[in-house]
């Protein structure tokens, strides 16, 4: 299992779009760049259905909100388009199924599957996982007797390992300043060349874009250009 990484960020006036219509529609960035993420992924696969992993903090509890480290959980989100028409019908269909899924967060997905009879899954259950670091990030932070460096990206390890990996995070430049999108992309090396991924970065962009511009124009007349997979 042997992976890549590309860097990504969205323009400075995709960012402002972007928080404008995650406003406008009553929705977190999070769940529109999820709606973008998994059309994307369905026109690419000719289906009505996709689902995404999605990592949540799980820190629901207030104990846990002062914790050190990692303890965030997994969330597996499905995408149903069968009855979609528009990207904004799509966005409260995303929302409903989000805020369902963190209401069960505690519950944790082996457990679901050894009470429905696990034989009937094959595994892996998803593909492809998103993450989205909504506080914003810094390459250095301290604190009283404490400093905090972000580590390369290639550090990283996953204990899941889907074919694709989308992270995202709001890069924080200043107080009144507009929160600037970036991350990167990891991928399987034996299923795609960095040209690929890059072209398939460039689709989310354009998407995202025309979807910003006219969230109620039925999706199905969105042009996506076709990417040829390794």
């Amino acid at each position: 299992y042997h992976t890549s990484t590309l860097s990504y960020r969205l323009s400075d006036q995709l960012n402002q779009g972007l928080t404008k219509l995650a406003k406008q529609h009553g929705v977190t960035p999070f769940v529109a760049l999820l709606a973008n993420l998994s059309l994307l992924l369905c026109r690419y696969g000719n289906c009505e259905s996709v689902v995404v992993g999605a990592t949540f903090s799980n820190r629901n509890h207030e104990k846990l909100r002062s914790l050190m480290g990692y303890i965030g959980g997994l969330l597996l989100i499905r995408t149903d388009l069968s009855s979609i028409t528009n990207f904004s019908s799509l966005l409260n269909q995303i929302r409903q199924t989000v805020q369902l899924a963190i209401s069960n967060q505690d519950i944790p997905l082996q457990n679901v599957f050894d009470e429905h009879d696990a034989k009937q899954y094959t595994p892996p259950t998803f593909r492809v996982m998103f993450t989205y670091i909504p506080d914003g990030v810094s390459d250095r932070w301290q604190a009283e007797r404490l400093v905090v460096s972000r580590i390369k990206e290639d550090y990283i390890k996953l204990e899941n390992r889907p074919d694709l990996v989308l992270i995202l995070w709001r890069e924080l430049k200043g107080e009144n300043a507009q929160p600037a999108y970036k991350g990167f992309c990891r991928f399987r090396d034996d299923l795609f060349d960095k040209e690929t991924v890059s072209d398939m970065s460039d689709c989310f962009t354009r998407t995202l874009e025309n979807l910003v511009l006219n969230p109620d124009m039925n999706i199905r007349d969105l042009v996506i250009a076709k990417v040829e997979l390794a």
